[in-house]
């Protein structure tokens, strides 16, 4: 008997034993736990657990266990035993690289999914998408992801759900769908908040769902900064840092701060961009987050340059560098270099920032980085043209244009046509420069980046105008024109929108910080009902046993509490009317000074507009004539006529100046009278000074209004000063500022 059961377990272990010596050995312990079972299934399902715990450590180990276990489990037909290994064997090809062999085995597990529970089915539908993510084929990746989202809405649970919507936002984020991207984000945050209404606050699942709630509204965020509604954008961002604060998780709070820096920077705000990214640091700080820390160091160094503080960008850079090292990290030390070799060019250090691109490059080569590859190329051959190095410059570009292709970064394949383009136009080689500016402009125009058209138009105007081509020469000169007045009207706006944004930023961030804290009053006020919920019933069950002798005291007692209460609810009553009236009154106060907060910015707004359209049109008449002076008799007719127009635009201008004073004098009219009636001896000229000195104009800036000097203004607040009969230590604008 027992030589019968011995022979029927070898037998039942025979391919075990046989694939073991063929192809692989398994743990002593795991043979042993395979030995002691009789049934195929249970064998499988050892293995498959095996396999599980083995490609988290010992890849290879996992691989071979779940061959095994779906090889035995195909003898035997046990369908879910060969789904769970095949989806192992997926897993294996998908952490090693081999996405090909992945998705084949999670298309297979699929022919296995009769009867399996519709959540499995869904998850293989989520690695799919992420295959085909990892093999940029995006349009895959997205039919797979909404076909999980399907599944989750269908049979999941409402996380499940949600973090396919947030997948699924992603996949249209990377495709540049951003439109689609926002819908499904927004659709996420909906359901989200629903949720969290009818969670228990405190528990573990309600500080859950306010982590993925704020990393939603992040995401959201990014998705309309990505279509230029940084305002929105803004709003979002300010969201979710507040939920990331309810719920104390400051990883999250940091990487908000960071993309918060990020939209401010785009918005030209680099003070409070920088408020932000110092916040993000002494987090990671705080975590030991040392490459993030690095990189926030990067990224301030970069606005420093964006505002021409060279010497604070160079310090940061450094703290960069040597952080990077610490950590060895060659992918941040590749940017770091190439941030190096730009701000050295700036300093014309060309054998310096020479040195550092190409230790950019080197790095990048062996990470087989072809963006940064391609980026490094690019600078090298700018710097190298710059030099008067025309064929490196050639040779850099050409392996630029090489990369940028191969990976299909139009953006960047753009810049490098342009240099391109003017490199062959400075060796007169005509034609191949025409040709490539041509595809600069009109790969640039695809892509709205109107600085790299407006100088391919320049650059293509010049060229047509030496052969002869006037034709199109003055049709790319009226190209340049119209962008050159784009990008001044966008920068003019950027500076009116700058000063809106920041006041709607502030504003918006006092009433989050308020919500906040109605939040926090909430969650305390239901902990609080709760409490008194309890000892309400405790005390139901209390008076029950009182006598009726120790009732009556207690009602005696309660018709003076009563009375009591009562007056002190009456004095209550008249406590809050009172604050209510302090609360109308600071409303108004608030309203009033947002008002005038309003309207100096515009003034402030217009004047500078109307200082920079003069100072353009004199750089605009000096450079007229010098041209005048170095013209032929057949030119000097055309350049007239042109010093004729801008002449007459001046006088658009000064009617703008004229407006703008008039509209000083009618806001200032009540301040007037009461000027006069302080200091009738004042004449209309020191009347018109004090009412710009009340609205914060520089002298600098009243000079320019008035076409005088600056000297001369400063002798106008003195003489007018002494009228005033105001002594050393009082300040001007501050009197003038309190006459209202």
């Amino acid at each position: 008997m027992k030589c019968r059961t011995f022979a029927c377990l070898f037998l039942s272990l025979l391919p075990i034993f046989l694939y073991a010596e063929t192809e692989i050995k398994l743990p002593d312990t795991l043979e042993k736990r395979l030995g002691k079972v009789r049934h195929d299934t249970v064998r499988v399902n050892i293995l498959n657990e095996a396999a599980h715990v083995y490609l988290m450590n010992n890849p290879d180990l996992g691989r071979r266990a779940a061959q095994l276990a779906l090889e035995i489990a195909s003898k035997n037909n046990y369908t879910l035993g060969q789904h769970e290994a095949m989806l192992l064997l997926g897993d294996y090809y998908f952490y090693t690289g081999n996405y090909t062999e992945a998705r084949n085995c999670y298309l297979q597990c699929l022919d296995f999914s009769m009867g399996l529970n519709s959540l499995k089915i869904a998850k293989i539908y989520s690695r799919l998408s992420n295959i085909s993510l990892m093999g940029k084929n995006l349009d895959t990746a997205i039919y797979y992801a909404k076909i999980n989202k399907t599944l989750n809405k269908k049979y999941g649970s409402w996380f499940d759900y949600i973090r396919s919507m947030q997948n699924l936002g992603l996949l249209y984020f990377q495709n540049r769908m951003y439109d689609s991207a926002i819908q499904e984000f927004a659709k996420a945050i909906s359901i989200s908040d629903e949720m969290i209404k009818n969670q228990e606050p405190q528990s573990p699942e309600y500080y859950r769902l306010l982590e993925q709630n704020a990393d939603l509204h992040r995401l959201l965020a990014l998705g309309w900064q990505n279509k230029g509604r940084f305002k929105l954008a803004l709003q979002e961002m300010q969201r979710g840092i507040t939920l990331a604060i309810m719920c104390n998780n400051t990883q999250l709070q940091a990487s908000l701060y960071s993309d918060m820096s990020q939209i401010l920077q785009k918005q030209g705000i680099y003070e409070k961009a920088l408020e932000y990214l110092i916040k993000a640091v002494k987090i990671y700080e705080k975590l030991g987050e040392k490459l993030m820390i690095a990189n926030a160091y990067q990224t301030i160094g970069k606005i420093y340059i964006e505002n021409s503080d060279y010497i604070n960008a160079y310090r940061f850079f450094k703290n960069s560098l040597q952080v990077h090292k610490s950590l060895d990290n060659k992918a941040g030390l590749a940017t770091i270099y190439n941030d190096f070799g730009n701000l050295k060019r700036i300093f014309n250090e060309t054998d310096s920032a020479e040195f550092y691109y190409k230790k950019s490059l080197e790095i990048n080569k062996l990470l087989s980085n072809k963006q940064e590859m391609g980026i490094n190329y690019l600078n090298l051959g700018i710097l190298s043209e710059e030099r008067g190095k025309h064929s490196h410059a050639r040779i850099y570009l050409e392996e630029a244009k090489k990369i940028f292709e191969q990976i299909d970064d139009e953006e960047n394949l753009a810049r490098v046509l342009l240099e391109q383009g003017l490199l062959e136009a400075n060796q007169n080689h005509t034609s191949l420069a025409i040709d490539l500016l041509l595809k600069a402009e009109k790969m640039a125009s695809n892509y709205g980046m109107i600085p790299i058209r407006k100088s391919a138009a320049k650059y293509l105007s010049d060229i047509y105008e030496r052969t002869g081509d006037y034709f199109k020469a003055f049709q790319y000169q009226k190209l340049y024109s119209i962008l050159s007045d784009t990008l001044n009207n966008i920068e003019r706006q950027k500076q009116i929108l700058s000063i809106q944004a920041t006041y709607d930023f502030e504003k918006q961030q006092n009433e989050l910080l308020l919500e906040q804290e109605k939040r926090k009053t909430l969650e305390k006020n239901q902990t609080l009902q709760r409490v008194i919920s309890i000892s309400s019933l405790l005390a139901l069950i209390l008076t029950g046993l009182i006598t009726y002798l120790i009732f009556k005291r207690i009602k005696e007692k309660q018709k003076i509490e009563a009375e009591k209460l009562l007056k002190e609810a009456e004095i209550s009553k008249a406590k809050e009317t009172l604050i209510e009236t302090q609360l109308r009154n600071q409303d108004l106060e608030k309203q009033r000074l947002i008002e005038e907060l309003k309207y100096k910015s515009n003034h402030l707004t217009n004047l500078a507009l109307i200082i920079a359209q003069k100072n353009e049109f004199i750089n605009e008449l000096k450079n007229l004539l010098k041209e005048l002076k170095n013209s032929n008799e057949s030119q000097k007719d055309k350049v007239m006529k042109e010093l004729w127009q801008k002449t007459t635009q001046q006088g658009n201008i000064n009617k703008e100046l004229d407006k703008f004073k008039k509209e000083i004098d009618d806001a200032n009219r009540s301040f007037y009278e009461k000027l006069n009636n302080i200091c009738p001896q004042l004449t209309l000229h020191e009347k018109e000074l004090a009412g710009l000195l009340r609205i914060n104009l520089s002298s600098k800036e009243i000079a320019s209004l008035h076409n005088v000097s600056v000297k001369a203004i400063e002798m106008s607040r003195y003489r007018l000063r002494k009228k005033l009969q105001l002594e050393s230590n009082d300040k001007l604008v501050d009197f003038l500022q309190k006459l209202d």
